[in-house]
């Protein structure tokens, strides 16, 4: 079967740590009730198998868990 993409949510960058490893920050947007999250992500380091993530998402710090009004 093949997947359709239906709409964004959102959008990611890459960087590089000072201490030089790869990361992916952006936003994610959850709609007009939910509003927009900040997110980074980070690469496994325990990925062993491929069943495990490529990459971890976490919230950014400077978001608060309320929802946001727009």
């Amino acid at each position: 079967m093949k997947t359709k993409i239906r709409r964004a949510i959102g959008s990611l960058w890459s960087h590089k740590s000072r201490d030089g490893r790869v990361y992916l920050s952006g936003t994610l947007d959850l709609g007009p009730i939910l509003g927009s999250l900040q997110i980074v992500a980070f690469p496994n380091p325990k990925k062993k198998k491929n069943l495990q993530p490529d990459y971890r998402i976490l919230i950014a710090d400077d978001n608060d868990l309320e929802v946001r009004q727009r």
